[in-house]
């Protein structure tokens, strides 16, 4: 992309048509997407067809260039980032977002359910759309056509704006602590004085980018914590503040 602002306009001006022709040519040789010119200039004629020749748009604008540069660099910078989906349930709780994983069927829904019945706020259920902003930020949010619906096994879909209210739900919410569920498992290596949490470098199972994540791992034991798992999981997030203090101006 490229942006021509009062400087270069004023370049073209001083050439004779046929070099400016040529430059042009030159430039737009380069595959461009788009040319913005900016402060409402008009282009010349020749500018309009060397353009349409190598069928590069040419858009205008009524900023001023530095202006023009600060409303578009986000709106790439967002557009552009990497995105992938994953497959869980992301709650907001106490501040920290948590991604819920794990294999279907095993509690990630009921999970973010009970978070929500207790004040907590729902991001998204079932799929995350995960974007990555910056060096170390992972932001999730749902699909827009969930519309903060949750799918519960023997209950059927629900709304939950409608039943807790907008309190209830969030847009989005940085992914700070992975929880990955799995069933109880008699040979299955579980920590007896606390969670257990892995760095996501040295986790292969790590969703999503390769930043430091905390990763934990819990199970579900039928008859033990019944449906109230949540309540093993609600400790971790002042647990984790604790552990890595929120950036000054960096909450999401």
């Amino acid at each position: 992309m490229w942006v021509f602002g009062e400087t270069e306009m004023t370049y073209l001006e001083g050439l004779d048509e046929a070099e400016a022709r040529s430059r042009l040519r030159n430039l737009f040789a380069f595959d461009v997407p788009a040319v913005f010119i900016t402060k409402g200039q008009v282009a010349p004629e020749y500018f309009i067809e060397e353009a349409q020749t190598a069928d590069v748009p040419v858009l205008r604008s009524s900023e001023s260039t530095k202006y023009f540069y600060e409303r578009i660099k986000p709106f790439l910078e967002r557009g552009m980032a990497p995105q992938t989906t994953l497959h869980g349930s992301l709650a907001d709780v106490y501040g920290v977002g948590l991604l819920f994983v794990g294999e279907s069927g095993v509690g990630k829904s009921e999970c973010v359910l009970d978070l929500v019945e207790r004040g907590h706020r729902l991001v998204a259920d079932d799929l995350v759309l995960a974007t990555k902003e910056g060096n170390d930020v992972l932001i999730g949010r749902g699909h827009k056509l969930q519309k903060h619906h949750m799918e519960i096994r023997g209950v059927g879909i629900i709304d939950i704006s409608a039943m807790f209210g907008v309190r209830a739900i969030r847009q989005q919410k940085r992914i700070e602590v992975i929880v990955y569920l799995e069933d109880w498992k008699q040979e299955g290596n579980y920590s007896r004085t606390g969670v257990r949490g892995r760095s996501r470098d040295s986790d292969p199972e790590s969703h999503g980018a390769s930043e430091s994540r905390k990763k934990y791992y819990g199970d579900r034991r039928s008859g033990r914590y019944g449906s109230s798992l949540e309540v093993l999981r609600r400790p971790l997030c002042p647990t984790f503040r604790r552990k890595d203090p929120p950036v000054p101006g960096a909450g999401l």
